[in-house]
């Protein structure tokens, strides 16, 4: 965030406001760069096109994780805390395909970050076509093109106040968290840590008694 600071102060208003937004434009120009002064065709060490990822360092002062209010939904945090609970490393799709059964249509969609799922479209884009190019597609005819996505490593882990932090009488607080790629398998249960990342709200459903629940997660 410093380097941020020191280049352009307005870049890291927008920046804290619309950092999904933002971590996107930077991938690209990184990606960018290298192609126009990096790459060398004739050197077999280099990628032509290596997928980058940046990470946010800050030195600011973290707030605690019982001050995080809604109005922080959607921008960058910085929290610390004690990892308590990992989850093995898995695959989650970042750009999913599908493929209508009945057409051959292709659909892409971008999948946000964190614990949030890609759900197929129920109705094929054809169907809704004017003219000659309508099809009679049933509904929910699109089914995962797992040839044409794309697929990231993504870990869980969770957070919780560090003893020292928590109030006198007080239960501990604690997040879910998502870190993605080259952040994944660098944390285990007991690493106290501080956490810059995006502050989202997931929702999810319970087996057992079939409610809904509102939960807080950052992406690392």
């Amino acid at each position: 965030m410093e380097h941020l600071h020191a280049f352009d102060d307005p870049l890291v208003t927008m920046f804290r406001a619309q950092p999904n937004d933002y971590l996107k434009v930077f991938e690209a120009a990184i990606a960018t760069i290298y192609s126009n002064d990096l790459y060398d065709e004739t050197n077999p060490d280099l990628e032509s096109n290596p997928k980058f990822q940046v990470q946010i360092h800050s030195d600011e002062n973290p707030m605690m994780l019982r001050d995080l209010q809604s109005n922080m939904v959607g921008k960058v945090i910085c929290v610390p805390g004690i990892i308590t609970s990992t989850s093995k490393t898995a695959c989650r799709a970042s750009k999913a395909t599908f493929k209508c059964k009945n057409c051959g249509h292709m659909k892409t969609l971008e999948v946000q970050m964190g614990l949030t799922r890609v759900i197929a479209p129920g109705i094929c884009e054809n169907q809704k076509a004017p003219g000659a190019n309508k099809t009679n597609c049933p509904l929910n005819s699109y089914e995962m093109d797992t040839d044409n996505c794309d697929f990231i490593d993504q870990q869980i882990l969770k957070l919780q106040e560090a003893p020292e932090l928590i109030p006198t009488g007080e239960m501990p607080r604690t997040v879910l968290m998502t870190s993605d790629r080259c952040l994944t398998d660098i944390c285990t249960p007991g690493n106290r840590v501080k956490i810059v990342g995006i502050l989202s709200i997931t929702k999810t459903n319970s087996s057992s008694d079939a409610t809904s629940t509102k939960g807080v997660s950052t992406t690392v």
